[in-house]
């Protein structure tokens, strides 16, 4: 494939620049541009950037770093990257907005592979042996925090079921490009994987470098499992099992706003906990809006966000940076416009009575919570809130002091971050991997448990409850069933146990029972007599054991005298 892509360039290239002159030349030219373009657009797509800017099928691209790794062509020197990008008849990849750095400010290049070449450039991505980022792994190294076991079995099942569903290729390119995202992110993962060693000798493991807020709450840093796209997180992971806290902000909140207050009038909120995913498909279908994003307006609100009408509020931001997404680039408009960009949706939002009603009663829960925390010095679990935020210098913030919003931000972190923290210590196992709401364990917990954590956790949080699924990675077909195959195998083998003893349990004689006969026969009139006999004395007895023998022995010759004790 190589060949064929070089092999057109290099034809392009001759009828557009033909000052080079040597064949030598746009040999080298080519050469260099594709390696570079091929290894860098892997790199952007493992690092999976997203922001309002980038459509499905567009990337973060650092055009910098590619134009030195091509290099330059000879006399005169020209870097072969711009002269390569110049025209679509060369360009592997259309810039669609292009990156600056001014003022410490910068953004990378918006990029999208090129329809002409899309298909040899996925051949080459596909097929790049993947290199260790040396710089990367050195930098986990010297400050890892955490060891993470994985299942590298897995893992190269994934990737090899991913490069399957690529070469199928069936299913347009917008769905290719994520499952490109996908591979690239899955094999820079392999390439950091510790085989089992003595300071984590039962499996495959990662070292991870993560960060803990004051709330308590940890966020993985730069390559981490907690930030990858779940799919590549989940084969990396294995079969395991996933527990994860339904309307967690919305749970905890109305907890905590309830015990300070048992009058609050919250049904609103208690309904959308137990049923959210329904109502959050009908406030999408009655506004308009896309469910994900109904979810991510949700999200806001759990954290404090309130419904402002200006480009700067969370809720309104979020449906500007929607429309922006679905806006054609290539229509200009002008700023003003641009920026009110999601007015129209906002105004459909605040008009549906089921949202808002949601949104009043979560108001009346953060009002009541702020009132009661009105003090700047108090405690949650192990974690003391400060008026000041320690992270505000580093986010480059006017104000170092933190809002009301930002303390009911704060508040509902360090809750949730006490909940896990209690529902890992119930489950009585290490937890493979925790997502801030929700915990991986290798084991399923047993119903018993399940009940018994709930019953534990509402204790102190009523309205929290979770969510169980069974994680199965994307996994080619041969390892699903080799994977399944012990398991199915143990199952056959309980089953069998079951019917043997079941089986046995039929013909069981107690040793303290005589009378109990191991096939059942039919009884003559004498015999018959004798039974009731010894049924009746029993059952006038107290019936313990040696009573019971001894008013047997009485009763094995039936014309013996029997005395009944009274």
């Amino acid at each position: 494939m190589k060949n064929e892509l070089k092999t057109r360039l290099i034809d392009e290239l001759k009828k557009l620049q033909p000052q080079l002159g040597k064949d030598y030349l746009y040999d080298r030219c080519v050469d260099n541009y594709v390696n570079a373009m091929v290894l860098e657009t892997r790199r952007a797509l493992a690092l999976n950037l997203r922001g309002w800017h980038l459509k499905d099928n567009e990337f973060a691209f650092s055009a910098v770093r590619a134009k030195h790794a091509a290099g330059r062509t000879g006399v005169p020197q020209q870097y072969i990257y711009h002269l390569m990008q110049q025209n679509p008849r060369t360009a592997l990849l259309l810039e669609s907005r292009k990156g600056f750095n001014k003022q410490g400010v910068s953004q990378l290049s918006t990029m999208r592979l090129n329809p002409n070449y899309e298909d040899l450039m996925i051949e080459e991505i596909l097929n790049l042996k993947v290199e260790k980022n040396q710089k990367l792994l050195d930098d986990i190294e010297q400050n890892y925090t955490h060891i993470i076991d994985v299942d590298t079995a897995s893992l190269r099942s994934y990737l090899e079921k991913t490069r399957q569903t690529i070469a199928a290729n069936n299913k347009g390119w917008r769905y290719n490009e994520t499952l490109l995202r996908n591979l690239a992110a899955a094999q820079q993962l392999l390439t950091m994987v510790h085989e089992a060693d003595a300071s984590n000798p039962h499996s495959a493991y990662l070292r991870e470098r993560y960060d803990t807020a004051d709330t308590g709450r940890i966020y993985g840093q730069g390559y981490s499992l907690q930030r990858m796209p779940k799919e590549v997180r989940h084969a990396a992971l294995g079969f395991c099992h996933k527990y994860d806290f339904k309307a967690c902000a919305f749970a905890l909140m109305a907890s905590l706003a309830h015990a300070i207050d048992p009058t609050l009038k919250i049904s609103a909120v208690l309904d959308y906990i137990k049923n959210r995913a329904s109502i959050r498909e009908r406030i999408a279908k009655q506004t308009g809006l896309g469910i994900d994003l109904v979810k991510e307006i949700f999200t806001a609100m759990g954290f404090g966000a309130e419904l402002k009408n200006n480009p700067f509020n969370a809720i309104r931001h979020a449906l500007d940076e929607a429309a922006r997404k679905q806006h054609d680039k290539s229509v200009w408009v002008e700023k003003k416009v641009w920026d009110n960009l999601g007015a129209g949706a906002y105004e459909q939002l605040i008009g549906d009575s089921t949202f808002m009603s949601i949104y009043d009663a979560l108001q009346k829960i953060n009002s009541t919570i702020l009132k009661t925390f009105s003090d700047d010095n108090f405690v949650i679990g192990s974690a003391t809130y400060s008026e000041i935020d320690p992270n505000a210098q580093k986010k480059k913030k006017k104000s170092n002091k933190r809002t009301n919003l930002q303390k009911l931000a704060w508040i509902y972190q360090a809750l949730e971050t006490l909940a896990r923290q209690d529902f890992e210590a119930l489950s009585g196992q290490k937890a493979l991997l925790t997502t801030h709401d929700c915990i991986y364990f290798k084991r399923k917990l047993g119903s018993e448990d399940i009940k018994d954590i709930t019953w534990q956790l509402q204790q102190e949080y009523p309205y929290l409850r979770f969510e169980y699924e069974e994680i199965k990675p994307i996994v080619t077909q041969e390892y699903y069933d080799s994977r399944y195959a012990e398991q199915h195998e143990d199952e056959r083998k309980h089953r069998e146990l079951i019917q043997q003893q079941e089986q046995l349990a039929k013909t069981y004689v107690s040793a303290n029972n005589w009378c109990m006969k191991t096939q059942k026969k039919e009884l003559t009139d004498d015999e018959y007599e004798r039974q009731h006999r010894i049924d009746f004395l029993i059952d006038t007895s107290d019936a313990s054991i040696e009573k019971y023998n001894a008013l047997a022995v009485k009763c094995i010759d039936f014309n013996a005298e029997c005395h009944y004790g009274y």
